[in-house]
This record gives structure tokens, sequence and C-alpha cells, in this order.
């Protein structure tokens, strides 16, 4: 039986970790969410964790802030923001790392406890789960529609041109 995210994992994290304002949500909108793939799958190296998503990602995001460079081993965080209700885990257990996000709320970090492949994260009041691209089956079809933290980014971080980029985390709207 397959669980829904926000059933199996309560949080009190913080909703500006990864927060949208209207210009965000408008990056959502753009080609680079491919085809509206309406239902993808994915899991960690092991495969000991298996999950679905079950609705089009609202956007796809590269946020550069220390601790996803931390959680990545240095490169910044690729992620598609999933709507929340729509991540389900199909199998296998998850752990969750608790952290401080700059607004001083926590933000969860879910990974595979066997292998520490990183999942999503968990940011409670945030409209969508930030799933990371590589935990996807196939995300050949996606590419980035922003950038976040980029006042944190190394200066060997790529950069999309054209795409918006915000020093640190975009305010509510």
């Amino acid at each position: 039986m397959a669980l829904k995210l926000h059933e199996h994992v309560k949080s009190n994290t913080a909703a500006s970790h990864l927060a949208y304002q209207p210009t965000y949500v408008d990056c959502a909108l753009n080609p680079g969410l491919g085809e509206r793939v309406n239902e993808r799958t994915g899991g960690c190296a092991c495969g000991a964790v298996r999950f679905r998503i079950t609705a089009a990602l609202l956007g796809v995001g590269v946020c550069h802030c220390s601790d996803c460079q931390k959680a990545s081993g240095g490169s910044p965080a690729y992620v598609g923001y999933a709507p929340n209700g729509a991540l389900e885990i199909t199998s296998g257990d998850v752990r969750i790392y608790r952290s401080k996000a700059d607004s001083g709320e926590d933000v969860g970090r879910v990974f595979c406890p066997d292998c520490g492949s990183p999942l999503w994260s968990v940011s409670a009041g945030a409209p969508f789960t930030p799933v990371k691209l590589g935990a996807l089956d196939d995300a050949s079809d996606l590419k980035p529609s922003v950038h976040i933290y980029v006042a944190s980014a190394s200066p060997w971080h790529l950069m999309h041109e054209g795409l918006p980029r915000f020093p640190q985390m975009p305010p509510l709207p």
C-alpha cells in the first residue's frame, strides 16, 4: 500500500526554504517542464526506497544554498517541485536529517537509510515538495527554470543564462 508523503512524514519545517513568489510561479510555466508528464517514478541508488509522483511537476529549480551543497558533495541541488500530496512512497522506509534554514526554522532532508541517496526535502507550508532530479527514474525532459541562493554558489557552479536568479530565498507571495 502506498503512503502519501504528508501522511508518512510530518514536519514543522520552514515554508520559506523553497517557497515561491509570483515570478517563481511564472518560471514553472516555461518549457523547462518538457511535456507535462502527470506521473513520475523514482528511488534511491540501492532500490530499497521507491516513490511515485502522481501529478505534473510545478517547476524545476537549482538551489545553491550551503546545505544543499553539503548534501550533494559540492554541487547545487537540482529539484522538481511536486505538488503537495502528489508524492507517495511505494516501498521502503526513509530517514530525515533536520537542520536549520536561514529563516531559523527546521528543514528536513529525506534520504535512504541504506545507501544514503538524497531523495527530497520536507518544508511545511510550501505548496510543493522539492524532489531531487537525480532520484527520478527519468528526468531527461526537464530543465531548470530558476536559480535560488546564488549568493552561496561556488564560482564554478553553472548558471543557466536567461533564468531568474535570487541571491537567497525569494519572499513568500
